[in-house]
């Protein structure tokens, strides 16, 4: 089948997918006798299929096991993480214990009792802040180092994956030059989000809740239970807040990937668009790429400000709750009114920092995606593997050449066999000229000898 330039501007395809297999397959599949519109089309489809049947499920603890060797600097991250987490609470106990010494009145005693005790508590916050600090600094920069370090690592892993990979898969389009050189710049980067100073965040977010909830039932068990009731609130929330990110960002990943195939066929194969003057019609194409995802996100946005409205709400609730509650327990003589701001203020805080954790949920749910991406190439045991030390080794070269009953198909055109059972012998020294028209097998040839693929028979 040939392509007559003459004819182009009058072919119209039925169909938008026609229109895009057209151009598309133009610029990376020529046509010739051997190969058809149909038949680049569906070397593009068991592509697509091979590169999902490579699709794996990293676990957390598999990403963790790739930085083993940063474990100093990951256990010292998590000690200052878990100093920065407890600092919340003990500035929720040194505020309460502040506003029961700065009440007005009192006799001249009382009145320098309650400087020293404010000089002290001045002293305390001033510690507080120092320590907290350097617990900081330990936590960011041991988590950063570490999240570095495994960034680097799996860079040259991939890299190294790469290079072994053999040439048949290079020939698929889901392994072009700029979406393995994304996957070596961009998903290494991103699995930061499941590791990294994200994880310091995750535990310092742990360290705070479990703090808070234990000084609340140990200053005033009663009031502590009062407020605990609202936590579930917050986390039933906060999990639906983190499910409609991860859909959300699942689906406009989805809808990305649609355009941005698009805009790459339109793009490489620009000459091709001009000739068939289709440009309007892959804008439209485009354009309706985006149109779904567009549509979902506005409607899940009315869910999630819903959500995130409902959480935002739920510490004020509980705060308002626990002063109604502790005013009471004041009244009754029950309590000091210093321990109602011990209880309220170390919970609020503590649900406070469920949703900083929360807010890392997409940068997770990027990272993992990412992950699954480069596991699957670190994973992935080449057909034809040049530096596996297995196999047959030639012992001596005597330099002949014979192809016997040779058929071949490459990897991404199966429908078109190009060699049909050629028979050829070449003996060492002799001088053969391979000739034939375009698509025959002439270069196919001299890329079994150099093992670039194996025949089928």
């Amino acid at each position: 089948e040939e392509v007559n330039t003459a004819k182009a501007k009058s072919w119209i395809p039925d169909e938008k997918e026609e229109a895009m297999d057209a151009i598309s397959l133009a610029g990376s599949h020529p046509l010739g006798r051997n190969n058809s519109i149909r038949s680049a089309r569906l070397s593009v489809a068991s592509s697509a299929v091979s590169a999902q049947s490579e699709d794996v499920d990293v676990s957390l603890m598999e990403i963790m096991r790739m930085n083993r060797k940063e474990w100093p600097y990951i256990t010292l991250g998590v000690i200052g993480s878990a100093i920065v987490g407890l600092s919340t609470p003990v500035f929720a106990i040194l505020f309460s214990e502040v506003l029961g010494v700065l009440t007005p009145g009192g006799s001249a005693e009382e009145q320098a009792y309650k400087r020293e005790r404010g000089n002290f508590y001045s002293l305390m916050f001033l510690i507080l802040g120092i320590v907290t600090g350097f617990a900081a600094f330990a936590q960011s920069f041991s988590f950063s180092v570490a999240g570095e370090s495994l960034t680097s690592r799996l860079r040259g892993l991939s890299f190294e994956a790469i290079l072994k990979q053999e040439v048949g898969w290079f020939d698929r389009k889901t392994n072009s030059v700029g979406a393995l050189c994304a996957r070596l710049s961009g998903d290494a980067a991103s699995v930061q989000g499941a590791t990294g100073s994200r994880i310091g965040v995750l535990f310092q977010a742990l360290t705070t809740m479990v703090a808070s909830v234990i000084l609340a039932l140990y200053f005033q068990w009663k009031l502590g239970l009062v407020a605990l009731c609202f936590v579930p609130l917050l986390l039933i929330s906060t999990y639906f807040q983190a499910k409609i990110i991860m859909g959300q960002s699942a689906l406009e990943r989805d809808g990305l990937q649609k355009s941005a195939k698009v805009a790459m066929e339109a793009i490489a194969n620009i000459r091709t668009v001009a000739i068939l003057g289709k440009e309007r019609q892959f804008h439209t194409i485009y354009m309706d790429s985006l149109r779904e995802p567009h549509r979902q996100a506005l409607k899940k946005s009315w869910v999630r400000g819903a959500i995130f409205g409902f959480a935002s709400a739920i510490p004020m609730f509980a705060y308002a709750v626990t002063m109604y509650y502790g005013g009471w327990l004041i009244v009754n003589k029950c309590l000091d009114f210093t321990s109602v701001f011990k209880v309220s203020e170390s919970l609020l805080y503590g649900t406070q920092m469920i949703g900083q954790a929360v807010a890392f949920a997409p940068n997770y749910n990027k990272a993992k995606l990412a992950a699954n991406r480069i596991f699957a190439l670190l994973k992935r045991i080449p057909l034809i593997d040049a530096s596996s030390p297995g196999g047959s080794i030639i012992q001596n070269v005597e330099g002949n050449v014979d192809f016997d009953q040779v058929r071949f198909r490459y990897p991404t055109r199966k429908d078109a066999e190009v060699l049909q059972g050629l028979t050829l012998a070449v003996r060492a020294g002799q001088t053969v000229a391979l000739v034939g028209h375009s698509g025959c097998g002439k270069s196919t040839c001299i890329q079994l000898l150099e093992r670039f693929y194996d025949p089928d028979s």
